[in-house]
């Protein structure tokens, strides 16, 4: 979020192609995409070639962002 100042990219319809983890189907993270203008897009159960690029996402995010901080709590983690 900190990469486009609290909102998505103008211009653009964002679509992020998930699971039905619990991550994902969360209050938040659902208000949170709708806020940024990202259109959530669910991956049908028990279909993994329906999700690569989620799965994608997640390990680059890891590697670029997670894996390169120490966070000193879960709100600096959050803000990350």
């Amino acid at each position: 979020m900190k990469r486009f100042g609290g909102r998505g990219p103008e211009g653009h319809i964002l679509v992020l192609r998930i699971d039905r983890g619990t991550q994902f189907i969360a209050r938040n993270f659902r208000e949170t995409a709708k806020r940024l203008n990202v259109q959530l897009e669910y991956a049908g159960i028990q279909c993994p070639d329906d999700k690569p690029y989620i799965e994608a996402f997640f390990s680059k995010y890891k590697v670029e962002e997670v894996y390169r901080n120490e966070y000193r709590d879960s709100a600096e983690a959050e803000a990350g």
